[in-house]
């Protein structure tokens, strides 16, 4: 997958020349591998993709700086053990995002991002927290075992807590 953001990066995606990588579902092992996505490069899963490793964007790592929510993920599943999910400025749909901080704390940022009917779980020490630097962020049809402490301006439409819920 990375390797494919790769090499939508060298074709200098634009607002006007976006790029959009459809990843199947691997059954047997899913794909092991950290993912930073960039501005203008949309991930859809066809199936059940399952993605084992951390995710961040290019403006996280400041190898761009972005203002508006320019990249989306559809259809994925992160499990995150010991490595941070940095979900920032991202259009995030029909996804889960799992962290587990089995070796120690680690991040799990949701930061001016657009959530929709997507599963927020996390398990051992993880540090979750929901930021605004640049944009609101908004929860529509969300569920997990730990809700965010979200900002005063974030717009939360629906959020169902299950603690119970450990995955």
């Amino acid at each position: 997958i990375q390797a494919a953001i790769a090499y939508a990066v060298t074709q200098t995606p634009s607002s006007t020349s976006q790029w959009y990588i459809f990843i199947v579902g691997d059954i047997d092992t899913g794909y092991a591998e950290d993912i930073t996505l960039s501005k203008y490069i949309h991930l859809i899963g066809w199936g059940e993709v399952i993605i084992t490793g951390g995710l961040t964007t290019s403006h996280v790592t400041t190898a761009q700086t972005w203002t508006a929510r320019h990249s989306s993920m559809e259809n994925l599943c992160f499990n995150s053990t010991d490595d941070a999910l940095y979900v920032r400025l991202l259009n995030v749909k029909n996804c889960i995002l799992r962290a587990n901080g089995a070796g120690g704390e680690v991040p799990f940022y949701i930061d001016g991002s657009n959530l929709v009917n997507t599963g927020i779980y996390t398990q051992n020490d993880v540090d979750l927290q929901a930021n605004n630097t640049e944009q609101e962020n908004r929860a529509v049809d969300c569920w997990g075992n730990e809700e965010p402490v979200w900002e005063t301006t974030d717009k939360v439409y629906s959020f169902f807590e299950d603690t119970t819920d450990q995955w």
